[in-house]
């Protein structure tokens, strides 16, 4: 089997302005209506070339502001995305924000396209909340997290084989206001490929699952790299791994 058809991603796209990830509202459930689109509409929700146009509000601290720029430069270390500032020619662009009348911390997943989201110089925005608050501990992780959804990835602990690894006496599984944020979705309305990974850094702390994490897992790499197409990173990658396996194999050799 090649790698690419190897790879596990886990995917969920969201058309309405309702769909989002959120921490701490006790409204945000019933806000969150979600709908998985069909593979044939990826194209609208990615970002094309892997390129993420973003703005970043001028009312964070140069602190908040490395932060936020630190998790974005952990992708094109290991991936083909890249993330730079917005021009005047970028009609769709992520938009970080601290004061957006929402939640603590969220993103939209995948790119945004309606008109729900049009500026009014006729821009169209992807919006992330990023409180202060989520970047004081692990904020780079964090921001690696939320970035991944708006790539296009939701939660790995929504997948179905995570229904038997948790506790359902888990208040956090079992109706609480953050309960859409685990609730596991069925396969006919998600899209993803080969094993469960725990140690996504799209997956919740759970008993015996260690998070938050501040950096990707093989498969995110994997996952990010297949989605987008990234041929070159996959080769190279593919590559490290191989070279991984052969000093492993050298090694068993020797015992």
């Amino acid at each position: 089997m090649s790698a690419p058809t190897a790879v596990a991603y886990f995917l969920v796209f969201v058309l309405s302005v309702h769909s989002i990830e959120a921490n701490g509202s006790a409204d945000a459930h019933s806000r969150s209506k979600r709908l998985a689109i069909h593979p044939s509409q990826w194209a609208l929700h990615l970002w094309p070339g892997g390129v993420v146009p973003y703005d970043i509000a001028s009312h964070y601290t140069d602190w908040e502001k490395a932060v936020i720029l630190s998790g974005m430069a952990e992708f094109p270390k290991h991936t083909c995305i890249s993330f730079r500032p917005r021009t005047a020619s970028d009609k769709y662009y992520l938009a970080i924000n601290k004061y957006y009348d929402l939640e603590r911390c969220f993103s939209y997943i995948g790119r945004q396209t309606t008109f729900l989201f049009r500026t009014a110089q006729g821009n169209i925005e992807t919006r992330m909340k990023l409180d202060p608050s989520c970047l004081r501990f692990n904020g780079r992780g964090t921001v690696m997290h939320e970035l991944m959804h708006i790539l296009g990835f939701y939660h790995e602990h929504q997948r179905c084989p995570f229904a038997d690894y948790r506790d359902d006496r888990d208040p956090r599984v079992t109706g609480s206001s953050s309960h859409y944020n685990y609730k596991v979705y069925p396969r006919s309305s998600t899209f993803y490929m080969g094993p469960y990974d725990r140690t996504s850094i799209m997956h919740y702390n759970f008993p015996g699952i260690v998070y938050p994490r501040s950096y990707f897992s093989a498969s995110d790499i994997l996952r990010i790299n297949t989605l987008y197409r990234c041929s070159q990173v996959m080769n190279r990658f593919n590559r490290f791994l191989n070279v991984i396996h052969n000093r492993i194999l050298v090694r068993n050799r020797r015992v």
